[in-house]
């Protein structure tokens, strides 16, 4: 049988969370099933204006030898973000299968954050029901974002945000730190640091009784004078090893519509190092949890403060999240056991474009 050639068209290249874990990922893996898998990410030529019409002369001249090199394209996320579907209307008119990956609420912006002119002016509020509608099918993060969907496209499916844990072996199960200092351990992205303020009051009060680091990996600068912090670039090469020295794991979000799309894919970097984790009752945070069971849930200050408390007040507490953890992310988020999910999908969407 002719390997099918597919391109999955990113908005980063591995170093953006999003493509790693949801297109390089996979790409090994389709291979091995007969798969030809090409990752085309977008150029990063800078910011403003020049840089987004870069972007989308890329884009627009990348379709030429689409026809002559693919048989089914991947649109992770989508082509530009905050871009109205213009290009990819473009694309499904080529007449190759198309299948959205989304792990995002792509027609939305982050809480607080305002909108720019450019985004006014050439951006979409239902840009993600537009480009569903385009493709063949949808692939999305978590239940919420699949549930959103389904009305503009019933060929949806679930894959959640993995860890190839192939890569990240196992370990004993951790045990309370002891008299050290706790390292209260945090990892994203700037655009996300305004969730770490959810925290701040209950680690503020934790930080009289104990003695605690706030560290974040990748955080945009915080200037709090009543939270010892450890601030720390983000580099691919050091990531596991900063992940690792985490005593607890945290995922703070508020409830609103942007955060419920969230695919908790900081729980699963704390499970895959066995550190105990407390996140926010919000969207996929609940499910990877496993209901409080595999990490505890906290909303307000106060439960916050006594998740704390709790966890590293109880040491069978603490090594039973450590071990629940990281059963939870190998047997529910591991790359391998979606990847036959994944090649069903593109096949059916090839065969389906045979057949028509």
């Amino acid at each position: 049988m002719t390997d099918i050639r597919v391109r999955f068209l990113t908005q980063t290249d591995e170093h953006g969370a999003s493509a790693r874990l949801r297109a390089y990922a996979f790409a090994p893996y389709l291979i091995e099933r007969g798969f030809e898998v090409v990752v085309d990410p977008l150029r990063r030529p800078g910011t403003g204006t020049k840089a987004y019409a870069q972007r989308f002369f890329d884009r627009l001249t990348g379709m030429q030898t689409l026809r002559q090199t693919t048989d089914v394209i991947v649109l992770q996320r989508d082509l530009i973000n905050h871009l109205r579907p213009w290009l990819e209307k473009a694309y499904a008119g080529l007449g190759i299968p198309m299948i959205l990956d989304v792990d995002d609420a792509i027609d939305l912006r982050p809480p607080g954050s305002s909108p720019t002119w450019r985004s006014r002016l050439l951006g979409s509020s239902k840009k993600l029901e537009q480009v569903a509608s385009l493709c063949d099918g949808v692939v999305a993060g978590n239940d919420y974002l699949a549930e959103k969907i389904r009305p503009f496209n019933e060929n949806t499916h679930v894959i959640p945000t993995c860890l190839d844990f192939v890569h990240y072996p196992a370990r004993k199960p951790r045990q309370l730190p002891g008299d050290r200092k706790v390292v209260i351990g945090w990892i994203g992205s700037p655009l996300t640091t305004p969730y770490l303020e959810l925290i701040r009051e209950p680690l503020a009060r934790l930080a009289k009784k104990r003695d605690i680091v706030l560290r974040t990996i990748g955080a945009a600068p915080l200037d709090w004078d009543d939270v010892p912090l450890d601030q720390r670039k983000w580099d691919d090469k050091t990531e596991r090893f900063e992940v690792s020295a985490f005593d607890v794991g945290v995922m703070p979000l508020s409830d609103d519509e942007w955060s419920r799309a969230k695919c908790g894919t900081k729980i699963i970097q704390y499970f895959a190092f066995s550190v105990p984790t407390i996140a926010s009752p919000v969207g996929m945070n609940v499910q990877a949890c496993d209901e409080g069971r595999a990490g505890l849930l906290a909303s307000t200050a106060d439960e916050w403060e006594a998740a704390f408390e709790k966890l590293l007040s109880d040491a069978e507490l603490y090594t039973g999240l450590s071990e629940r953890g990281r059963t939870r992310g190998e047997t529910h988020y591991n790359t391998g056991a979606y990847a036959d999910t994944w090649a069903r999908i593109l096949r059916e969407a090839h065969e389906g474009a045979r057949r028509g």
